[in-house]
């Protein structure tokens, strides 16, 4: 899910209202409180206002925005597939699914970066590692790679995810046709990875 935030920019001369839609981390249903990821940008108009936030900021927000509700057990497995920010909202439904006792389904994580230090929610991610049903493999595009400690149903590649890795990915299970697949991250990163399961896959849509 994803919420709209916004705020009077009084620091330009138009004074004009800056919105921007931000990734929601907090749970479903989560009362009190909510956390959003911010990924700051030198020359980005609200990455300049948000770096000037102090407490006690009144910024306001609407949402949250999104259509994936989670129902225990519909799937045999679900695989998501993430670019950069596009992992924030996985989160709080990787939280709700691994966090569901009664949840017989695996879950795959691709996420794709194009460092290692733009990798985000790394400790989250370790911790589902921990549950049985939960893998990831994190493709990283900076070849060079860097030493990481080893986790447990975690794989690091220092290469772009592609269509053959992907192919394989889809594959690798007889789960195929039980399979859910969820797809977030820049527009051409959606558009490019749904079309390799469409038309590479033979992926059905609804999946």
């Amino acid at each position: 899910d994803e919420a709209v935030t916004r705020q009077d920019e009084a620091v330009t001369r138009q004074d004009e209202a800056v919105t921007r839609q931000l990734s929601i981390l907090s749970r479903p249903g989560q009362r009190g409180g909510f956390r959003l990821c911010v990924k700051l940008y030198k020359e980005g108009k609200m990455s300049q206002i948000i770096a000037g936030w102090k407490e006690g900021t009144t910024v306001q927000c609407r949402g949250p925005f999104g259509a994936f509700r989670y129902q225990p057990n519909t799937c045999s497995r679900l695989v998501m597939l993430a670019q950069g920010t596009g992992l924030v909202p996985f989160i709080p439904i990787l939280e709700q699914v691994l966090g569901e006792e009664e949840e017989e389904g695996k879950v795959r994580l691709i996420y794709s970066a194009s460092s290692w230090e733009e990798v985000l929610c790394q400790e989250e991610i370790n911790e589902f590692c921990g549950f049985w049903n939960f893998s990831c493999k994190l493709f990283i595009g900076d070849r060079k790679a860097v030493k990481v400690c080893g986790v447990p149903q975690r794989e690091v590649v220092w290469a772009r995810l592609g269509e053959k890795e992907l192919k394989e990915e889809v594959y690798k299970t007889s789960l195929v046709a039980s399979s859910r697949f969820l797809v977030c991250g820049s527009k051409h990163y959606q558009n490019e990875i749904c079309d390799i399961l469409t038309t590479g896959c033979g992926i059905d849509n609804q999946q």
